[in-house]
């Protein structure tokens, strides 16, 4: 498997970058600013570029080689990466901005196409099982590049910076020594137009999916807000400490690497258990950020908001491609991921607002209500049997 092993490597370094980057610019934007409105500003604009293109990105990757769509994304995090070079170079944080959506942007082409790649490449049923390990592979690549960043943040921006140039260098290579997935070469009659009108009579003709969407959508937004605000909560609560707030990364995104490490007969066992109570135990998580002041409450908390949230997606992710036809995995990627991107557009700037006038605790209890909606109103999604993830 060692085609496998080549894939896992690039998720784990670009989500490596990844993690670098939000410590690095999330520290960096509220450490210079103090405001929580400008905060939940550069998670919610950093999605807007990639939200637009989202659009069109599933057709042209169900369209073109998949292998070269994944280049193309890496291409375009290295640009990124030399923009937040310029800008503190420039010492503007509004050029960070650019550099988020960037980043967006190419993680946007990227997660489509490494799907539609693994689709082609492997067999069908062998793609839950993979979609779970590469969830926990770039978990943990995240987690790595949080933690480097969280210990040097306070001494050099520009050694993470360096890392991360030198983490995307290593990925564009290994990504040229990937296999050529095995494609049928039909002329293309239709537009790309007409290709996402297709997109949606499928969409329209399967209401599983507008059902799935909203489940993902819910823990997109709470993954996302909960790690985007984690540096003001950490600010508000524990005072300016830089360590203490990549430990608290650390802690988040190790509760999702659990998920991964965990036997195949362990995780079939956790998907019964989960899929009736996923949404009420993120609930209760939640709730204790809002009250607590507790280092071992907090982490606890974190820890599992960060399984949670992982499980919610992977799970639910694994049940979508399984569902969705050939032809349609690149279309159905990028509505999903307009979904989540646009949830998190339109939730990110409100909670800033909520936070800076009524406090940091605040955007917990809110992202709470949030998971309770969500299990009220798609609990009926429940029933789907974990049976078709073996």
């Amino acid at each position: 498997m060692p085609y496998v092993k080549k894939i896992f490597c690039i998720q784990f370094s670009l989500d490596l970058i990844s993690g670098a980057f939000l410590v690095l610019s999330s520290w960096t934007i509220f450490a210079t600013t103090g405001s929580l409105l400008l905060t939940g500003l550069y998670v919610s604009l950093g999605f807007v570029p990639s939200l637009i293109a989202n659009l069109y990105i599933g057709a042209i990757v169900d369209r073109r080689d998949s292998k070269r769509m994944i280049q193309i994304a890496i291409i375009v995090i290295t640009i990124a990466l030399f923009n937040m070079l310029i800008s503190f170079q420039l010492d503007s944080i509004y050029m960070l901005f650019l550099s988020h959506m960037l980043l967006q942007l190419g993680g946007s082409i990227f997660r489509p196409s490494v799907q539609v790649y693994m689709t082609q490449l492997f067999e069908h049923e062998r793609l839950p099982y993979l979609f779970t390990k590469s969830a926990s592979i770039s978990i943990f690549g995240g987690v790595i590049g949080s933690f480097i960043a969280s210990q040097l943040v306070d001494y050099s921006n520009l050694s993470v910076l360096l890392l991360m140039l030198f983490s995307v260098a290593i990925t564009f290579t290994i990504s040229y020594t990937l296999p050529n997935t095995i494609q049928v070469k039909t002329k293309i009659h239709t537009t790309i137009h007409q290709d996402l009108k297709d997109g949606f009579r499928y969409i329209k003709t399967n209401s599983l999916f507008w059902k799935l969407f909203v489940i993902l959508g819910s823990g997109q937004v709470i993954t996302h807000c909960t790690t985007g605000f984690l540096a003001a909560f950490t600010y508000e609560t524990f005072a300016n400490n830089a360590a203490v707030y990549g430990y608290l990364q650390i802690i988040l995104t190790v509760g999702g690497i659990s998920i991964g490490l965990c036997s195949k007969q362990f995780l079939t066992k956790l998907n019964r258990i989960f899929s009736h109570t996923a949404f009420l135990l993120l609930s209760l998580a939640l709730i204790l950020c809002v009250f607590s002041k507790s280092h071992l409450i907090i982490g606890i908390s974190l820890f599992l908001i960060g399984l949670l949230t992982t499980w919610i997606r992977s799970h639910f992710q694994a049940v979508q491609q399984m569902h969705t036809a050939a032809g349609f995995n690149g279309k159905m990627a990028s509505f999903r991921m307009i979904i989540n991107q646009g949830s998190v557009v339109c939730i990110s700037p409100l909670l800033g607002v909520i936070a800076s006038i009524m406090g940091m605790n605040f955007i917990f209890l809110l992202l709470a209500i949030i998971s309770m909606a969500s299990y009220l109103l798609i609990r009926n999604m429940y029933s789907i049997n974990s049976e078709s993830l073996r």
